[in-house]
């Protein structure tokens, strides 16, 4: 089987409509790996990064995000995979219901308004009640963020702005702020 390859680099975004239909938005730093055309009994596409997927219903061939830390498969619904890293996994569900697949587990349903997080070294993924627009408000060119650590804020705003973060005192890393803003403010005015 024939595949593409898209590779988003820090700063960028991208959206794509796969073979059948399903609409693709990805985010900056991100790469997808999805064949040319789907054939066989499922539609499966390869993810490192984030993305959002509002998936074309097919009952006869289910859709699936692989990751890292496992796989994610859907029929039709719209939700938001996050994976970074090796170490933490994030689908959030905006509508539709999703399945988390690891090894030969059962598998964990998600509904809509949920959050599954999987990290390293856990047996189990947690699932929880989230604000969904905080996840997915990236895809139409937002910035979200609700009582959300600095760290993790500087490290979404380093990957669109591309630039490295050091910290003289680790201990504002713990400071909790909320703030929204459009992804084509400048870096001054978001910092200000």
């Amino acid at each position: 089987q024939e595949y593409h390859v898209m590779t988003i680099p820090r700063g960028g975004e991208f959206h794509l409509t796969l073979a059948d239909g399903t609409q693709v938005w990805l985010n900056s730093e991100t790469e997808l790996r999805f064949p040319v055309h789907f054939a066989g009994g499922e539609r499966k596409v390869y993810l490192k990064g984030e993305a959002y997927f509002d998936v074309t219903e097919d009952a006869a061939r289910p859709f699936v995000v692989e990751t890292s830390m496992g796989d994610i498969k859907v029929l039709g619904t719209a939700f938001n995979v996050s994976v970074y890293d090796e170490r933490t996994m994030a689908a959030t569900l905006e509508k539709g219901s999703i399945c988390y697949l690891k090894d030969s587990r059962k598998g964990v349903l998600i509904k809509p308004g949920e959050q599954l997080v999987c990290t390293e070294g856990s047996d189990l993924p947690v699932v929880r009640k989230v604000n969904t627009r905080l996840y997915t408000a990236w895809k139409d060119n937002l910035f979200c963020f609700e009582e959300q650590y600095l760290d993790q804020i500087m490290l979404t705003l380093a990957r669109w702005y591309d630039f490295d973060v050091y910290y003289q005192d680790t201990d504002v890393k713990n400071y909790h702020f909320t703030a929204w803003f459009r992804r084509n403010a400048s870096i001054e005015e978001v910092i200000e």
